[in-house]
């Protein structure tokens, strides 16, 4: 591209080319930890707070409150046997 080729022979940071990126998704806002706690929630059946906090590697309240941002941002949903992941829209 000839962007690409003016970055290379001009003068530093005199013609900067954007980084290419990927489509956005949802998850891409989450904080570190709500990513990382986000990823060892189960999908088919729910799973107790301790569980998720022990796959995730994090401290049960670190977990906890993570999981409840992240069902206020529609990613998990609790019922009576724990928590487990929302459908993708």
């Amino acid at each position: 591209r000839g962007e690409e080729v003016l970055e290379l022979v001009g003068r530093a940071g005199e013609h900067l080319v954007e980084p290419r990126r990927g489509e956005r998704r949802r998850r891409d806002d989450l904080t570190p930890t709500e990513r990382q706690v986000v990823e060892w929630v189960p999908v088919s059946e729910s799973a107790a707070v301790d569980s998720v906090s022990r796959l995730c590697g994090l401290h049960i309240r670190t977990t906890e409150a993570a999981l409840r941002r992240l069902r206020s941002k529609g990613f998990v949903r609790q019922d009576e046997d724990g928590w487990r992941l929302v459908p993708e829209p």
